[in-house]
């Protein structure tokens, strides 16, 4: 009785020989299935870009990593596995904050730019340095009145 238990997993689940076969076997499976492992790292990433590139980074390293299978399960299965292991390393890759375009249009009421929100208030260092030269020049003019005047001019401009 132990042949025919033997005999029924080798149905179910067969182990591959040698690697031609173990290619062969990959190969097919992979044409059958290519869309379920599409769908399985698209419902992970939610990005079709990512998810093409996580099947396709899982077919690599699973034929790269053939000699590894052995055969205890069905290889769409062995494959399902390394796609959803490409897709969630993908996962661990991406920036955890939230990126906006800077020139997006947000706002209830009032459409405004997620640039103009964020720009500095303060003058430049252009502005800065004209405001700087300015009130260097106005207190050496300044300076140069007569005292009579100079009392009417007031204090933050002496």
């Amino acid at each position: 009785m132990p042949d025919a238990d033997t005999h029924v997993q080798t149905a179910q689940y067969p182990v591959m020989a040698d690697d031609q076969s173990s290619a062969r076997e990959l190969q097919r499976v992979r044409s059958l299935s290519s869309r379920s492992f599409y769908r399985c790292a698209l419902r992970l990433l939610g990005n079709s870009a990512d998810a093409e590139d996580a099947v396709q980074e899982a077919l690599l390293a699973a034929h790269k990593h053939l000699h590894q299978f052995r055969g205890q399960s069905q290889m769409s299965t062995w494959l399902t596995t390394i796609v959803c292991n490409c897709a969630r390393m993908q996962l661990r890759k991406r920036p955890r904050q939230i990126h906006l375009p800077l020139d997006e249009q947000i706002g209830d009421e009032e459409k405004y730019a997620l640039a103009e929100r964020l720009r500095d208030a303060r003058p430049n260092p252009e502005e800065e340095c004209h405001d700087s030269e300015l009130a260097a020049h106005l207190s050496q003019c300044t300076a140069q009145l007569p005292p009579t005047f100079a009392k009417n001019i007031p204090a933050t401009r002496r």
